[in-house]
């Protein structure tokens, strides 16, 4: 079943639009230097867009991503497990195993008609947005997924490992050569390759090139609505996510954002409003105390409504 238009822009919507404040608070108590430091010019205002609108531009490759996804397996195929890590057999001089991380988008058996599940073809696809890399840097990205093929065929001892680096923009074509040169080198000295794929491209593989077409028209005429509801970054001071997120932080994180330290001291200082009782920070100090001594869930609920009872008799 082919993704229509409106099944599209709706997932998409609620991909931009779920969660932002609770991403950007975890990442300001993780990360505090990269908005409040005086090593970078920008003030912090500038550094939290900066840091939300690349959230939200990951969020949009990623639901791309899914897309592809979302096509493959309505072809019938299952992904299996792309991302983990793996220990490699202690080599004869060395005082500890390499670890390798296996860090693929997609994972999955290729069979052909009438073929076996356990030695069906295993496809390994690698997802990047253009090719534009210099010379050391695609010579480090091809060294680096070659030794994820070698670990996989470790794993799959019985199965052919069919490598494929997927380019999701098809306007870039700047190392073609050099990958096309690496394959058919690799190819005729059977050690373990990958072809480099473009656009629609990689969806000949399926002979369903038109069905990746149509995807691309999607995000054409996503792009061309110039909608603009997901750029707006979201108050962390009264969103109802961000305080959900804040109730229920593990106790490092929470106590992080509560520090006396002065970065945090700044941080509660300019995303909070430390001059009205309603505030998402006060809001979490109380309520986490409730969850904290209530015996039971019973009382908790109870305590909770008495709290918003008595902050709509105080609007």
């Amino acid at each position: 079943m082919i993704m229509e238009y409106n099944q599209f822009e709706m997932e998409l919507r609620s991909a931009l639009t779920t969660g932002n404040g609770t991403k950007l608070l975890y990442k300001i108590i993780d990360a505090p230097y990269r908005f409040f430091s005086p090593l970078q010019p920008f003030n912090y205002k500038v550094k939290l867009e900066q840091a939300f609108l690349r959230t939200q531009e990951n969020t949009y490759v990623k639901f791309i991503k899914y897309c592809a996804e979302y096509l493959i397996t309505q072809y019938g195929f299952k992904l299996e497990k792309s991302s983990f890590k793996y220990t490699l057999p202690l080599k004869e001089g060395e005082e500890f195993p390499e670890e390798v991380k296996v860090n693929a988008a997609m994972i999955f058996r290729q069979k052909e008609n009438g073929g076996d599940e356990e030695t069906a073809d295993i496809c390994v696809i690698y997802l990047k947005k253009r090719d534009y890399y210099g010379a050391k840097e695609v010579t480090k990205l091809h060294d680096n997924i070659i030794k994820q093929l070698e670990v996989l065929r470790i794993i799959y001892p019985n199965n052919k490992i069919k490598g494929i680096l997927w380019f999701l923009d098809n306007d870039y074509h700047k190392n073609v050569n050099f990958f096309n040169e690496c394959y058919d080198k690799e190819h005729s000295f059977e050690t373990p390759g990958f072809r480099a794929y473009y656009g629609a491209q990689f969806f000949k593989i399926f002979d369903k090139e038109e069905d990746w077409l149509l995807v691309e028209n999607h995000i054409k005429k996503f792009k061309n609505s110039n909608y603009d509801y997901f750029l707006k970054m979201p108050d962390l001071d009264q969103d109802e996510d961000v305080l959900n997120a804040m109730i229920n932080l593990n106790e490092t994180s929470w106590q992080k954002l509560i520090s006396p330290d002065e970065v945090y001291a700044n941080i509660r200082q300019y995303i909070f409003n430390e001059r009205n009782e309603n505030s998402n920070l006060f809001k979490a100090l109380k309520l986490r105390d409730i969850k904290r001594t209530s015996v039971d869930d019973d009382e908790e609920k109870r305590r909770i409504l008495e709290l918003e009872n008595k902050a709509n008799q105080n609007e």
